[in-house]
């Protein structure tokens, strides 16, 4: 549904863009004479009168080309808003049909390991869909008509309203899908991490690494880590809700089924959701939870959120990226913890090319898969490369060379850190997945986490 409003922005804004582009010569002009008549002022050859006289004409004819141009712009996203509705309608309406015939053969339906059948989810969420279909396309028939305009309060008023009903019906199935999926077979748990000493970064002869991987000296002190990503199941048993993306969605054709889900690490995860779980999970344990967060509203930004790290609880926490890399290492030197290259065999990745090696011809998953469903590194770390791309606390700061003990930095305006490469890298090729392969949290589909917590 988000779609279609990104989809009228767009087509307001190139609207606008063309309609500006006709009066630019004509601004231009009258700026040309606005800075000819202040020289010709400064220069005495004219009187003040004369001055103020052309000033207020010319200052009269710049806002009159102003109201054109967005009277011309509000007529253009009015027509364009119909345009639209007239496509969603189409849209819709096929939708609607595809939810009554989808009931009509039960058999095509793809199968959850237990509980509830696919059938039985949408007979009991089937009359919720159809009422915010209809109510959907109502909306439309009104921006047709001209009775609502799409660019107006009241327009996004009941979009809201309509979109927030959409995303409950949709948690409605993805929590269909985690209940009817079994557990893992080894438990999630926490592994200790002996304190040390490492490199952190890569050294300037590693083959295809960035300049952002200046290589230092680091000593972490010994904490405990998540063996596996935090997957959709504790997700959505703690928060009540399953943001993910590879999920059970109630998409009528199926094409990406994700009905089995519940064991995939969860995704579209922003810094702050995973923070925010860290202290959910901590309060549930009765720990100590690690942050305090502040949010405030402003005029500027909206709301904002701070967030203070209390360094000595005892809940859990998002790893520094210190931890995460000494972590993923597991005592290795190499750009890979499996060495100088890795395979297809040994994470979910895209791509195994690097440093000239050649491509593997095995078709990758191009999605996440169960957590643990490949080889652990070392030190029985599961998916540290490939897979999800996790969050740590650190900013995106630059690094130095200077030796540092616990580093972790905090710069607000900047992004957080993710490491591990996740599933998939719009770039082939294996170095994505290095060790020393920094990113950034966007709060996207392959954006994860798992989570620490000290050492007692």
């Amino acid at each position: 549904m988000k779609k279609i409003l990104i989809l009228l922005v767009t087509l307001f804004t190139v609207g606008l863009t063309f309609i500006q582009a006709q009066d630019t010569a004509r601004l231009k002009q009258l700026e040309q004479e606005i800075t000819q008549l202040t020289a010709d002022f400064g220069a005495g050859k004219i009187t003040a009168q004369q001055y103020q006289q052309r000033m207020q004409e010319l200052q009269g004819q710049i806002t009159g080309a102003v109201q054109q141009v967005n009277t011309q712009a509000n007529e253009h996203a009015v027509q364009k808003g119909r345009e639209w509705a007239v496509s969603g309608l189409e849209r819709f309406k096929k939708e609607e049909q595809e939810l009554i015939a989808m009931l009509s053969k039960p058999e095509t339906m793809p199968r959850l390991p237990q509980g509830e059948t696919i059938e039985q989810v949408y007979r009991r969420l089937q009359p919720r869909l159809l009422a915010q279909n209809r109510a959907f396309q109502q909306l439309l028939i009104e921006v047709r008509d001209s009775k609502v305009d799409a660019n107006s309060k009241q327009f996004n008023d009941r979009y809201a309203v309509l979109e927030k009903e959409n995303d409950a019906i949709e948690n409605e199935f993805k929590m269909a899908s985690i209940k009817a999926t079994p557990p893992l077979k080894s438990p999630p748990a926490m592994l200790r991490i002996s304190g040390g000493t490492f490199m952190m970064g890569s050294p300037e002869n590693e083959p295809e690494r960035y300049k952002d991987e200046t290589q230092h000296r680091v000593t972490v002190s010994s904490f405990l880590i998540g063996k596996y990503e935090v997957t959709q199941r504790e997700w959505a048993e703690l928060m009540g809700t399953n943001p993910s993306f590879h999920s059970f969605s109630y998409h009528v054709d199926f094409q990406h089924w994700y009905g089995n889900s519940a064991n995939m690490p969860v995704d579209h995860i922003g810094w702050l959701g995973a923070i925010r779980y860290c202290n959910a999970k901590s309060q549930k344990e009765g720990l100590t939870p690690c942050y305090t967060i502040t949010t405030t509203t402003t005029a500027v930004y909206g709301t904002v959120s701070t967030v203070v790290w209390n360094r000595r609880a005892n809940g859990y926490r998002l790893p520094t990226e210190a931890e995460w890399e000494y972590a993923c290492r597991a005592g290795t030197t190499t750009p890979f913890y499996t060495g100088n290259r890795i395979t297809l065999a040994q994470a979910n990745i895209s791509g195994s090319s690097y440093n000239g090696s050649p491509e593997e011809t095995v078709r990758p998953h191009l999605r996440p898969v169960d957590v643990g469903s490949y080889p652990p590194n070392p030190w029985g770390l599961y998916d540290m490369i490939g897979n999800i791309w996790e969050v740590c606390y650190d900013s995106d700061d630059p690094y130095t060379a200077q030796e540092q003990k616990d580093p972790a930095f905090d710069t607000p305006e900047r992004y957080r850190v993710a490491r591990g490469g996740g599933y998939e890298h719009r770039f082939s090729g294996a170095f994505n997945w290095r060790s020393a392969m920094r990113g950034q949290n966007k709060g996207e589909m392959s954006d994860g986490f798992r989570v620490v917590r000290n050492a007692e």
